[in-house]
């Protein structure tokens, strides 16, 4: 996540809301990754963004994710590639789930973003026992510390008719440092009603925690009309730690890791069902 220099934070609550209307199609199961598996999955992060890549590369094909299935594309500028994995579904309608893997300062950049990025196989992993209704695309950018240029790059190269099917973009950026948070905000209503539906029925905290004078990767799909739901785990605290030496594994809470990871699990299948 790139930061400048100011912090809001809203209410945090336990959220109850309306959900959507379901689509007529029955819910995909979702499979568990154990916590020692997400935990290690966490610890494999490195100093350089290109070692972090083809380790981000090499976890997706740990969880099964290999063959055609699984590509990179090359980002302009020197920069490390673009690495996505695909889930077909049963449709066309695509819902991606993006995490940059970049980092940026004099951490480890586990908290910024090797925590979003490392749970991008373990998401991909839980959904795919089964086809889903939609086409699920998990994506680790790069540069997004560099003006997004990863997830700019994916939108520029996407064909008309590949951008059409998109119906969803979710964004995992800075996870683990507490409880499980959405910035409002920027989020689509149906995607966020559809957010707090899945919090409450997989008994998930979650909380609303706006961030003033940040962007992330949704931004470069939210430009292009795609509606875009951001989560996050900051706090006035953790906030700090961001671009600092502060941004290392002692920053993360495992506990709370392993619980935003089974509420995304959770998310994604619920959207699977309420989106068209």
């Amino acid at each position: 996540m790139t930061l400048f220099l100011r912090w809001a934070a809203s209410l945090a609550i336990f959220l109850l809301l309306p959900g959507l209307c379901l689509a007529q199609a029955p819910p995909v199961e979702t499979h568990s990754v154990l916590p020692e598996t997400i935990e290690h999955r966490l610890r494999r992060f490195s100093r350089s963004n290109w070692t972090r890549e083809a380790e981000l590369r090499r976890i997706f094909e740990e969880a099964g994710c290999s063959g055609s299935r699984l590509s990179e594309q090359r980002v302009a500028d020197g920069n490390p590639p673009n690495v996505a994995c695909r889930l077909p579904g049963r449709t066309d309608a695509t819902i991606i789930v993006g995490a940059h893997s970049d980092l940026r300062g004099g951490g480890q950049g586990v908290l910024d973003n090797w925590s979003g990025a490392a749970l991008l196989p373990s998401l991909f992993q839980s959904l795919g026992g089964a086809a889903p209704r939609h086409t699920f695309i998990f994506v680790g950018f790069s540069a997004e510390e560099h003006h997004r240029k990863g997830s700019k790059f994916y939108m520029k190269n996407l064909s008309p008719q590949e951008a059409v099917h998109i119906r969803a973009m979710v964004n995992l950026d800075c996870l683990g440092a507490g409880s499980a948070a959405v910035w409002t905000h920027h989020a689509d209503p149906k995607l966020l009603s559809a957010l707090y539906d899945a919090a409450r029925e997989s008994s998930s905290s979650l909380r609303n925690v706006d961030l003033v004078l940040m962007y992330d990767d949704a931004m470069s799909f939210r430009k292009h009309g795609i509606p875009t739901l951001s989560l996050h785990s900051l706090t006035r605290e953790s906030v700090h730690a961001l671009h600092s030496r502060r941004d290392n594994l002692s920053v993360i809470d495992l506990d709370s890791y392993y619980a935003s990871y089974r509420l995304i699990a959770a998310y994604l299948v619920h959207l699977d069902s309420a989106l068209e």
